[in-house]
């Protein structure tokens, strides 16, 4: 989602003339103390009560307090669902962000508090950043990891049974139980190498971390996309449907009964974690850094799952692709040192050095598999096992069944043939029931059942009942969670030196508004024809009748540039929602998202460490090339002075806020974000009048005007057709015409219709056609002395910053660049020659 904060980056201060009137709006509320988006401050209060009183919740953003619930198992599922679909539950933020620091209190606290120095495996005990050092530390884990699954090998092969996973009903509750944090696979990185929230100098790290987040997303290839396998895996063990982890059902304990806390935990920190990755960023490197090394328990449920006869491919998957040469695990070491060593002081390196670390032990410090069985979970197990001969016809008129709609019956669970299949799925099962009160014997049901007064009283031993009673005295308590909180609160903010959970501001959802129109109204004249359908969208050239028969350049290099920023932004918060994606069309727009961002076309393997390997001027992306046009330096002609357009240029910021306010809904907007896209495929990327014939070479009226090169016109060119044919297999789902109201099923979970498509191809094509119909009507032209720059990303930060830093100059969003920066451009009528 796109948070409208205010830009403080050289990238983010390219857009600043783009999203005036979004900032505007939002003055207008910070001046009457609220927090959202309306229009009058005096409408706000019956707007909050509208807000809460709606069963579909608006877009607005709300920082009251979340609706309390009985435990944190219970806050932690209805936030882990809220927070994929942020749109709809922006109210979620301010607990979302308390929990966040809350875990990384809880984390750094555990390790912090251990006895003696750091040992060699915490990452604590690296007190300073140094690239061979933390090289080091990586090779001690994975050497540690070797070790861990040697002696596990040790002991199997001296006849020790399966240590994970013990037969295979329990293999199946397990890949159940388990599913919640792979169902936001990837989740870590989704805020990653946004065009706003992503400041400068960091975004070679961040682009290499977007690397990864692609490969978790299979590249654009759904059967390789890690959510989709996970589902294939739950789908082939035969078990009920659960539902993916974005749909209602899936939080829902009567249809899929999971009440693992530190399952939920741990899925929840992946989705927190990159919800503000402008101010977390260092902590989002190392998460992912530690969450991509190889953990033991991996290699033993690989070799558990092929004795058992289940498939491990998606855990296989994990083992291969997050290798410490080239795979997840070298690349997040990679993205650390790059973001460390572009900080220009040594200072800012160990503050930034210390938040890695703590991103780093809140990955490390949560356990992301289902509780291990326990000695007293196999004695329950046994007692029950010797009761089944006994019990088999005991409970037959009793119909309540444990494990919900997963579970049996008592007199199926206690079946003595086939008891030894499922008695340790049994005794999860029954401690996450209702005759269970977990860390009080005395409050538990079953056990009232067993003493005097109760139907099985006499049933078990003093023995057996002092077993089960221990069993339920080390169950994990909501009163314990609790009383830890008082301890380590606070914990994060005295590591990072005083960084408290008020320094991050809470992102802005604006509600969605109508396309932007030109005063040229070129498709209600009738002067450009709409396309007739997605496939005719994607196929056929739309006819632009209205530009030049001159072949030269039409626009100046910074609205260029300005548009080229805007086509990054349509489909940059798909990733985060990596469960409402694992779809065709989901796979289309991260298709999309790499031809943009100027990654490697996808094949059958992964990139890997070859992204990390190229060099900076072969990657030619739209964001790269933007700041490459909006930060020319050229020698001026005469005076010192830049002046956009200003009948044209409110188009560039109208267009902007638009697109920006529908990116902040991926997967409801997806029509119109994909109408919008190919609107810049058609009038830009493949469009040569906007960039001239030749590149660098193209001259109008004899004057030298291009500064793009003849490579990067090619990049461009082919990063349209990229996108054009990512879209070429799901044409067939939104066919229609415009005006038929014909919807159809994107596979993101909701309907949209065709028109929605053309209204967004419709923006963008009016929008650019009309600032070049403006310049064509104010004749003016570029006017150039110099060779200009060559190749992309040799462009100066301050350059860009001082050329883009904009100032309201009227109601209507016009801006003006500042003047007597190095860079600009001089623009002068045609007939002054």
């Amino acid at each position: 989602m796109i948070f409208l904060l205010l830009p403080y980056t050289a990238t983010a201060a390219l857009l600043v003339a783009v999203l005036t009137v979004g900032y505007t709006y939002r003055k207008q509320l910070r001046s009457a103390g609220a927090s959202g988006h309306v229009r009058d401050p005096a409408t706000l209060q019956s707007l909050l009560q509208k807000r809460l009183q709606s069963p579909h919740p608006s877009s607005m953003a709300f920082t009251g307090p979340a609706v309390a619930v009985k435990t944190q198992l219970q806050c932690d599922k209805t936030l882990y669902h809220q927070l994929q679909h942020l749109p709809s539950h922006p109210e979620c933020l301010p607990q979302a962000r308390s929990r966040l620091f809350e875990l990384l209190d809880k984390t750094i606290y555990a390790e912090k508090s251990r006895p003696g120095p750091p040992p060699d495996s915490s990452i604590f005990s690296l007190s300073s950043y140094c690239p061979e050092g933390l090289h080091a530390f990586i090779a001690r884990a994975a050497a540690l990891t070797d070790q861990k699954f040697a002696g596990y090998t040790t002991r199997r092969k001296a006849g020790g049974s399966r240590e994970l996973l013990p037969n295979v009903e329990y293999a199946k509750y397990w890949l159940r139980i388990a599913a919640p944090v792979k169902y936001v696979d990837g989740s870590w990185l989704g805020g990653s190498h946004r065009l706003l929230s992503t400041p400068t100098p960091y975004r070679p790290a961040s682009r290499v971390a977007w690397q990864v987040l692609s490969e978790e997303l299979g590249d654009g290839d759904l059967a390789k996309n890690h959510v989709w396998v996970y589902r294939r895996l739950l789908a082939a063990t035969g078990s009920r449907d659960i539902g993916l982890g974005h749909e209602p059902r899936f939080i829902n304990n009567t249809h899929n009964p999971n009440n693992e806390a530190r399952v939920w935990t741990a899925a929840l920190a992946q989705q927190l974690i990159s919800l503000f990755p402008a101010q977390m960023f260092p902590e989002m490197l190392g998460f992912n850094m530690a969450y991509e090394s190889l953990p033991c328990h991996l290699l033993i449920t690989i070799q558990e799952l092929k004795e058992l006869g289940l498939d491990p491919y998606y855990f296989v998957l994990h083992v291969s692709i997050d290798n410490g040469h080239s795979g997840h695990a070298a690349m997040g070491v990679a993205a650390v040192i790059s973001y460390l060593d572009s900080l220009p002081t040594e200072m800012e390196r160990d503050l930034a050095w210390r938040r890695v670390q703590a991103g780093y032990m809140l990955a490390e410090g949560l356990a992301t598999t289902p509780s291990p069985i326990t000695q007293l979970d196999r004695q329950v197990e046994q007692i029950f096992a010797d009761k089944c001969e006994t019990a088999k016809s005991m409970h037959s008129f009793c119909p309540a069944r444990i494990g919900g709609v997963f579970g049996r019956t008592l007199t199926e669970w206690l079946d003595p043939e086939r008891y030894h299949e499922w008695g340790l799925v049994f005794v999860k099962s029954l401690s996450e029931s209702r005759w269970i009160v977990k860390g009080d014997p005395g409050k538990s049901r079953l056990i009232k059942e067993l003493e005097w007064g109760g139907r099985m009283f006499g049933a078990y031993t003093t023995e057996e009942v002092g077993v089960i009673c221990r069993w339920i005295e080390e169950m994990p308590t909501q009163e314990l969670y609790k009383q830890n909180v008082q301890k380590y609160r606070g914990a994060y903010s005295k590591f990072t030196n005083g960084r408290e959970m008020e320094h991050i501001p809470l992102p802005i959802f604006a509600p969605r508004i109508p396309p932007p129109t030109t005063r040229f109204n070129l498709f209600k004249s009738g002067a450009i024809p709409p396309p007739k359908s997605l496939s005719d969208m994607l196929r056929n050239p739309p006819n632009f009748p209205i530009l030049s028969e001159d072949k030269g350049p039409l626009l100046p290099e910074s609205v260029v540039g300005s548009f080229l920023l805007l086509s990054a932004i349509p489909f940059e918060n798909f990733p985060a929602y990596p469960s409402q994606v694992s779809s065709p069309e989901g796979m289309s727009a991260i298709k999309t998202l790499r031809a943009l961002y100027g990654f490697l076309p996808e094949t059958d393997l992964c990139a890997g460490m070859d992204e990390v390997r190229r060099r900076r001027e072969d990657v030619v992306g739209v964001v790269e090339l933007a700041m490459k046009l909006t930060s020319a330096k050229h020698t001026p002609i005469e005076g010192r002075s830049h002046t956009l357009m200003p009948d044209s240029d409110e188009y560039v910021a109208s267009l902007g806020e638009y697109i920006s306010r529908l990116s902040q809904f991926p997967t409801q907007e997806v029509g119109r974000l994909l109408g919008v896209q190919l609107g810049f495929v058609w009038t830009m990327f493949l469009n040569n009048q906007i960039w001239g014939d030749d590149g660098v070479t193209t001259t109008r009226n004899g004057m030298p005007t291009g500064i793009v090169t003849r490579k990067e016109r090619d990049a461009i060119e082919k990063l349209g057709r990229r996108i054009l044919s990512a879209w070429m297999g799901v044409a067939n789902l939104v066919e229609g015409t415009p005006g038929g109201g014909t919807a159809v099923d994107m596979g993101l979970g909701q309907m949209i219709s065709w028109e929605q498509v053309v209204e967004g191809w419709m923006a963008v094509v009016e929008c650019i056609l009309g600032e070049i119909k403006a310049a064509e009507e104010k004749g003016y032209q570029r006017v150039y002395q110099g060779s200009g720059i060559s190749g992309v990303g040799q462009f100066n930060t301050d350059d860009v910053r001082g050329q883009m830093m904009m100032r309201r100059t009227s109601q209507k969003g016009v801006m003006g660049a500042r003047e007597g920066t190095e860079g600009f451009m001089r623009e002068i009528p045609a007939e002054s020659g």
